[in-house]
């Protein structure tokens, strides 16, 4: 069971060194077309023992980024789906910069917009996706 202060600091790394977002793909094969969305949920730290906890708290994956210009190792703890959904659905109380985001991605439509699609279900993720982009600048 989470308490108040495990769900207090997850929210304090979320909005300090998290990203709340929805990305969209198109696939095209021949057994499998559509447009794909889907909520995900990163945190980034050079401290891996602070993204072990969040998957410890939460479940998801971590895993070691490029290094790129970084000079320190750097980590990302990721979470995806309605399982990122659940997470932001818990923790929306206690964000405070990334809130709006939490709000979007907790009642975001999940699904594929694919061949057998229903309109509203492609109209929500559109408007969705197009919401979150507005808020991430």
């Amino acid at each position: 069971m989470l308490d108040d202060s495990d769900l207090g600091w997850a929210a304090g790394m979320i909005d300090g060194d998290g990203c709340v977002s929805v990305s969209r793909a198109v696939e095209s094969r021949p057994n499998r077309t559509g447009v794909y969305y889907a909520v995900h949920l990163y945190v980034l730290n050079t401290t891996r023992p602070i993204l072990l906890k969040l998957q410890g708290l939460f479940g998801g994956r971590i895993v070691q980024m490029h290094p790129g210009l970084a000079t320190k190792e750097t980590w990302q703890w990721g979470i995806h789906g309605r399982e990122a959904q659940a997470v932001l659905a818990v923790l929306e109380s206690y964000l405070v910069a990334k809130r709006a985001q939490a709000q979007v991605a907790c009642i975001f439509p999940v699904g594929q917009a694919g061949r057998r699609r229903s309109a509203c279900l492609e109209l929500g993720q559109v408007i969705g996706y197009l919401a979150m982009r507005r808020l991430n600048g």
